[in-house]
Protein backbone atom coordinates (compact mmCIF):
# COMPACT_ATOMS: atom_id res chain seq x y z
CA UNK A 1 0.00 0.00 0.00
CA UNK A 2 1.43 3.66 -0.79
CA UNK A 3 1.91 6.08 1.54
CA UNK A 4 -0.10 9.01 1.16
CA UNK A 5 1.61 12.34 1.18
CA UNK A 6 0.51 15.06 3.40
CA UNK A 7 -0.54 18.31 0.90
CA UNK A 8 1.14 21.52 1.24
CA UNK A 9 -2.74 22.90 2.98
CA UNK A 10 -2.29 20.08 5.72
CA UNK A 11 1.35 20.76 5.95
CA UNK A 12 0.81 24.08 7.05
CA UNK A 13 -1.60 23.53 9.44
CA UNK A 14 0.24 20.75 10.88
CA UNK A 15 1.11 21.02 14.61
CA UNK A 16 4.10 19.22 15.75
CA UNK A 17 5.15 16.73 18.75
CA UNK A 18 7.35 17.67 21.06
CA UNK A 19 9.76 15.28 19.85
CA UNK A 20 9.21 16.85 16.38
CA UNK A 21 9.58 20.33 17.78
CA UNK A 22 13.00 18.83 19.68
CA UNK A 23 14.27 17.83 16.02
CA UNK A 24 13.26 20.69 14.43
CA UNK A 25 14.90 23.18 17.27
CA UNK A 26 18.55 20.84 16.50
CA UNK A 27 18.14 21.39 13.37
CA UNK A 28 17.19 25.63 13.59
CA UNK A 29 20.37 25.29 16.59
CA UNK A 30 22.59 23.60 14.01
CA UNK A 31 21.69 26.31 11.21
CA UNK A 32 22.17 29.49 13.79
CA UNK A 33 25.75 27.70 14.78
CA UNK A 34 26.41 28.37 10.40
CA UNK A 35 25.44 31.28 10.69
CA UNK A 36 27.66 32.90 13.39
CA UNK A 37 30.37 32.72 11.15
CA UNK A 38 28.66 33.66 7.70
CA UNK A 39 26.31 36.59 8.37
CA UNK A 40 26.96 39.97 9.79
CA UNK A 41 25.27 41.03 12.92
CA UNK A 42 23.09 43.67 11.69
CA UNK A 43 21.04 40.78 9.26
CA UNK A 44 20.83 38.14 11.93
CA UNK A 45 16.71 38.98 11.88
CA UNK A 46 16.87 37.11 8.42
CA UNK A 47 18.10 34.45 10.16
CA UNK A 48 15.08 33.90 12.34
CA UNK A 49 12.56 34.73 9.86
CA UNK A 50 13.53 31.47 7.37
CA UNK A 51 13.45 29.29 10.97
CA UNK A 52 10.03 29.87 12.52
CA UNK A 53 6.84 29.66 10.81
CA UNK A 54 5.64 33.48 9.45
CA UNK A 55 1.79 33.36 9.16
CA UNK A 56 0.62 33.88 5.29
CA UNK A 57 4.11 33.63 4.25
CA UNK A 58 5.65 30.45 4.62
CA UNK A 59 5.41 27.44 7.64
CA UNK A 60 8.53 25.42 8.90
CA UNK A 61 9.35 22.39 10.61
CA UNK A 62 9.72 18.44 10.88
CA UNK A 63 7.10 15.64 10.68
CA UNK A 64 7.85 12.57 11.48
CA UNK A 65 6.08 10.89 8.91
CA UNK A 66 7.24 13.19 6.06
CA UNK A 67 10.26 14.57 7.05
CA UNK A 68 11.28 18.50 7.16
CA UNK A 69 8.94 20.88 5.03
CA UNK A 70 9.15 23.90 4.19
CA UNK A 71 5.47 25.58 2.65
CA UNK A 72 5.86 28.88 1.10
CA UNK A 73 2.65 31.18 0.51
CA UNK A 74 2.03 32.59 -2.85
CA UNK A 75 1.04 36.65 -2.92
CA UNK A 76 -2.18 35.10 -3.99
CA UNK A 77 -2.67 32.78 -1.37
CA UNK A 78 -1.63 29.35 -3.02
CA UNK A 79 0.52 26.77 -0.89
CA UNK A 80 3.80 25.49 -2.94
CA UNK A 81 5.82 22.99 -1.18
CA UNK A 82 9.50 24.25 -1.73
CA UNK A 83 11.27 21.58 0.71
CA UNK A 84 9.91 17.82 1.95
CA UNK A 85 12.59 15.36 2.41
CA UNK A 86 13.88 13.40 5.54
CA UNK A 87 17.41 13.86 5.21
CA UNK A 88 18.48 16.39 7.81
CA UNK A 89 21.67 17.73 6.19
CA UNK A 90 19.62 18.63 2.85
CA UNK A 91 17.35 20.81 4.77
CA UNK A 92 20.27 22.45 6.64
CA UNK A 93 21.82 23.18 2.92
CA UNK A 94 18.00 24.29 1.87
CA UNK A 95 17.61 26.84 5.27
CA UNK A 96 21.26 28.07 4.90
CA UNK A 97 20.90 28.66 0.93
CA UNK A 98 17.38 30.87 1.61
CA UNK A 99 19.00 32.95 4.37
CA UNK A 100 22.17 33.49 2.63
CA UNK A 101 20.46 34.93 -0.50
CA UNK A 102 18.49 36.72 1.53
CA UNK A 103 20.92 38.52 3.47
CA UNK A 104 23.06 38.24 0.02
CA UNK A 105 20.42 40.37 -1.86
CA UNK A 106 20.92 43.52 1.21
CA UNK A 107 24.82 43.21 1.19
CA UNK A 108 24.81 43.86 -3.00
CA UNK A 109 22.84 46.52 -2.20
CA UNK A 110 24.58 48.25 0.03
CA UNK A 111 28.00 47.96 -2.02
CA UNK A 112 26.36 48.18 -5.44
CA UNK A 113 27.64 52.31 -6.09
CA UNK A 114 30.59 50.93 -5.32
CA UNK A 115 30.60 47.76 -6.64
CA UNK A 116 29.46 48.59 -10.11
CA UNK A 117 32.80 51.29 -11.05
CA UNK A 118 34.75 47.77 -11.23
CA UNK A 119 32.93 46.79 -14.36
CA UNK A 120 33.23 48.13 -18.16
CA UNK A 121 29.66 49.28 -18.02
CA UNK A 122 27.32 50.66 -15.28
CA UNK A 123 23.52 51.03 -15.50
CA UNK A 124 22.84 55.01 -15.58
CA UNK A 125 19.89 55.54 -13.17
CA UNK A 126 19.12 58.96 -14.26
CA UNK A 127 18.92 58.10 -18.21
CA UNK A 128 17.12 54.33 -18.06
CA UNK A 129 13.76 54.31 -18.24
CA UNK A 130 10.95 51.58 -18.76
CA UNK A 131 12.12 49.48 -21.54
CA UNK A 132 15.56 50.75 -22.34
CA UNK A 133 18.82 50.77 -20.03
CA UNK A 134 21.21 53.10 -20.64
CA UNK A 135 24.90 51.92 -19.72
CA UNK A 136 28.05 54.13 -19.09
CA UNK A 137 31.61 52.80 -20.11
CA UNK A 138 34.04 53.26 -17.42
CA UNK A 139 37.83 53.72 -18.19
CA UNK A 140 39.18 51.23 -16.18
CA UNK A 141 37.72 48.14 -15.20
CA UNK A 142 38.23 44.72 -13.76
CA UNK A 143 35.19 42.58 -16.13
CA UNK A 144 35.25 43.41 -19.29
CA UNK A 145 31.09 43.35 -19.41
CA UNK A 146 27.82 45.35 -18.28
CA UNK A 147 27.72 44.96 -14.37
CA UNK A 148 25.40 42.50 -13.14
CA UNK A 149 24.67 42.44 -9.93
CA UNK A 150 24.12 39.11 -8.95
CA UNK A 151 27.70 38.16 -9.32
CA UNK A 152 28.56 39.34 -5.51
CA UNK A 153 25.37 38.05 -4.14
CA UNK A 154 25.43 35.08 -5.55
CA UNK A 155 28.91 34.53 -4.69
CA UNK A 156 28.14 35.53 -1.03
CA UNK A 157 26.13 32.19 -1.43
CA UNK A 158 28.07 29.99 -3.06
CA UNK A 159 30.97 31.06 -0.52
CA UNK A 160 28.93 30.35 2.45
CA UNK A 161 27.43 27.32 1.44
CA UNK A 162 30.92 25.94 0.18
CA UNK A 163 32.84 26.62 3.68
CA UNK A 164 30.57 24.86 5.28
CA UNK A 165 29.17 21.36 3.62
CA UNK A 166 32.05 21.75 1.03
CA UNK A 167 31.85 21.74 -3.02
CA UNK A 168 30.83 18.31 -3.67
CA UNK A 169 27.69 18.69 -1.64
CA UNK A 170 26.27 21.88 -3.08
CA UNK A 171 27.93 21.16 -6.30
CA UNK A 172 24.17 21.46 -8.06
CA UNK A 173 23.72 24.51 -6.54
CA UNK A 174 26.79 26.12 -8.13
CA UNK A 175 25.98 24.89 -11.15
CA UNK A 176 22.73 26.04 -11.17
CA UNK A 177 23.89 29.64 -9.82
CA UNK A 178 26.81 29.30 -12.74
CA UNK A 179 24.01 28.73 -15.43
CA UNK A 180 22.43 31.84 -14.28
CA UNK A 181 24.95 34.17 -14.56
CA UNK A 182 25.52 32.88 -18.25
CA UNK A 183 22.13 33.29 -19.25
CA UNK A 184 22.69 36.76 -21.41
CA UNK A 185 25.78 34.94 -23.05
CA UNK A 186 26.08 33.17 -26.40
CA UNK A 187 29.27 31.41 -25.12
CA UNK A 188 30.07 30.58 -21.63
CA UNK A 189 31.94 33.61 -19.95
CA UNK A 190 31.88 33.20 -16.53
CA UNK A 191 33.23 30.06 -14.17
CA UNK A 192 33.08 29.88 -10.32
CA UNK A 193 36.22 29.51 -9.00
CA UNK A 194 36.10 26.40 -5.89
CA UNK A 195 39.56 27.94 -4.48
CA UNK A 196 38.98 31.36 -4.48
CA UNK A 197 34.79 30.93 -4.09
CA UNK A 198 34.54 33.83 -6.84
CA UNK A 199 33.29 33.74 -10.49
CA UNK A 200 35.92 34.28 -13.00
CA UNK A 201 35.90 35.31 -16.71
CA UNK A 202 36.52 32.81 -18.99
CA UNK A 203 35.30 34.10 -22.66
CA UNK A 204 35.10 36.87 -24.43
CA UNK A 205 31.47 37.21 -25.86
CA UNK A 206 29.31 39.91 -24.41
CA UNK A 207 26.44 40.28 -22.27
CA UNK A 208 24.58 42.36 -25.31
CA UNK A 209 21.15 41.43 -24.50
CA UNK A 210 21.44 42.34 -20.92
Amino acid sequence: MFKKEMTPQQLRAYKMTFEERQIWSETADRIREYCSGLVPQEYSQKIEYHLSTKDYLHYAGYCKKEGYYYVSEGDRGELYCLFKNADGEKMQIFLLENILRDVGQKIELKLRDKEQMRWRFYEDLEKTVPGHIEWVENDTYVYGVKHDSRKLWFEFVLGGLIKTFGFEKVKDIVDEYTEHMNYWFSEKHWDFDREELTFVEIGGSSNENY
